[in-house]
């Protein structure tokens, strides 16, 4: 992380001329269950989007992203103009524009340079998007000082990605994004109330694995039932417990099936398959090595591409870094 806030204020400063008035930073999201009622209880990761921010001298907002060599600039009166019609700075843009929409008054804001990196993985069902919507709401919110809360900027968020960049979107993704906590769970009920769980996952030498098999899937949902015993484990810190209703078996074969079979026969307590062809494992920390080693023997031996594996931990929410 570190070294991402070096690389974003350094090309901030080459673009700009001058050093950002700040960085903010937020977290990738991970879902760990989802329930047939809507409920999710997820974690944010120690993955981030990073920003550095800082006003213009006009009503120019520009975006510039590490991993393209572009910038965006438009008015922020013709944002509406570029709904859905933007590249890859959409989702930015479109911030902007849900916070206007969401009662901030655009017309009596500054422009602001905007330079983003990334370490959080795009496609791989770790909320990328959440994390770059909520990593500029945030930065938008202090320099415009707007006076937003987290569940505000959340929604705002969610409009943006939704709606303005017309993607596949869930307000609980944004939640976590701007309201996780170390070691800690979030669970978002149907009614968008949000629990924090102190799961003690870390402390109890347990770690959440990801797994990226790059094929495309939807996470299979689970029982209003199971979901509550799932989250009353977490709760208890029973892992054994948890592990049981986290676990689901895949029928679809291929490369999740023998991901998930691969992890268990070395020490993972359980697997899921979820967005984007992405498999979730509770496993121990002194596991990990070992299923890494043999994922990647198991991938060659069936003739597919090693997968990428990702040790992930519950991290805190967005922030303003500097």
């Amino acid at each position: 992380m570190p070294d991402l806030r070096d690389d974003v204020s350094e090309l901030f400063a080459a673009i700009t001329g001058r050093q950002p008035d700040g960085l903010w930073s937020a977290p990738g999201r991970l879902v760990l269950l989802s329930a047939t009622d809507g409920s999710s209880l997820s974690i944010a990761v120690d993955r981030r989007t990073i920003v550095a921010a800082g006003p213009r001298d006009d009503d120019v907002l520009r975006v510039v992203s590490a991993e393209f060599d572009q910038a965006v600039e438009i008015s922020l009166t013709d944002l509406d103009g570029v709904q859905g019609r933007a590249g890859w700075a959409t989702l930015p843009l479109g911030v902007a524009w849900a916070l206007g929409r969401s009662g901030g008054d655009l017309a009596a804001v500054p422009g602001i340079d905007l330079v983003i990196e990334s370490n959080v993985p795009a496609g791989a069902g770790l909320g990328s998007s959440a994390a770059l919507a909520s990593a500029v709401a945030l930065a938008l919110d202090d320099l415009w000082r707007l006076g937003f809360d987290r569940p505000e900027l959340a929604a705002a968020g969610h409009l943006a990605e939704s709606e303005f960049a017309a993607l596949d979107s869930a307000p609980s993704d944004h939640l976590a994004s701007l309201l996780g906590r170390h070691d800690a769970a979030l669970l978002v009920d149907t009614r968008g109330e949000v629990e924090s769980i102190d799961a003690g996952l870390a402390a109890a030498g347990v770690t959440v694995l990801v797994i990226e098999t790059g094929l495309d899937s939807v996470a299979p949902t689970v029982s209003v039932e199971r979901f509550g015993e799932a989250s009353d484990a977490l709760r208890a810190r029973d892992f054994d417990a948890f592990a049981r209703a986290l676990d689901e078996p895949d029928s679809t074969g291929g490369e999740a099936a023998l991901a998930a079979e691969t992890a268990r026969e070395n020490g993972a307590r359980a697997a899921r398959v979820t967005s984007g062809g992405t498999l979730v494992t509770l496993a121990p920390v002194d596991a990990v090595s070992r299923i890494q080693v043999a994922l990647d023997g198991a991938f060659a031996e069936h003739g597919f591409s090693a997968p990428e594996v990702y040790p992930v931990l519950a991290s805190d929410g967005a922030t303003r870094d500097a």
